[in-house]
Parts: structure tokens; sequence; C-alpha cells
């Protein structure tokens, strides 16, 4: 069984909520790459898939009442990281968020104001 890592808005900082709904993280991922998709398979579960290149698949959960992405510890990270940096600075570039893995509950920042590869340089590190 492989470890997961996840992300939400940091609740230790003030405005550490997300407030976009479902239909407008579906928007804004279908803006940005028209074929991607979003499942309700579980209550408060959606499913994310998007091919962010021919052949490259990030596939992420968003957990809708308690509003936490996740991902499998799959490298590389580059795709799922990409999706969450690009929604989160179109729906909530305000709002402080971290990371953590499933094996070490410790948040670390998900800087959204850094660029993609600093980011996915940093991420794990």
């Amino acid at each position: 069984m492989g470890s997961s890592f996840y992300l939400r808005a940091d609740p230790r900082e003030a405005g550490g909520a997300w407030s976009f709904t479902r239909a407008q993280l579906e928007a804004s991922l279908t803006a940005r790459w028209p074929e991607a998709s979003v499942a309700d398979l579980a209550e408060d579960w959606a499913e994310i898939r998007v091919e962010v290149e021919p052949g490259r698949w990030a596939e992420l959960s968003y957990h809708l009442r308690s509003r936490v992405f996740s991902f499998e510890d799959r490298e590389p990270w580059s795709a799922p990281l990409g999706v969450l940096h690009t929604v989160l600075r179109e729906l909530a570039p305000d709002v402080p968020a971290v990371w953590w893995p499933d094996f070490d509950a410790v948040p670390q920042p998900f800087d959204l104001s850094a660029d993609l590869p600093t980011v996915i340089e940093g991420f794990g590190a």
C-alpha cells in the first residue's frame, strides 16, 4: 500500500479556509485543461483526472467537506503539483496552504507565490 500527500488551506493562519465550490473547481480545471474530469465517487469525494501533457496524467482526490486534496506518492509529482498550483493560484491565491505526507503529519508550506518549478523542486525536500 502506497503513501499519499495531502494539501489544504492552513488553518493556523488568518483566512485559512478555501471558499471555492466544487463547481468553481471544475470550471477552473476545464478552463485550463478542457478534457479534465471531476467525478463524484462517494459522498463528499471528488476524483480529479487531468491529462497535463499527452500521456501524462494527474490524478487527485478532493474531500469537499474537509476541503483537502490528496494524491498518491508516485513520482513524478510535477503533474499533480502543477494542477494544484494552477487552480489554487486562480481560486485562492491569498489563502496560505500546507501539504504533508500521510507518514509524517507535519504541515509544510505550499507557496503559491513561487513559480511552479520552484514548488516542484522544493516539494518533499
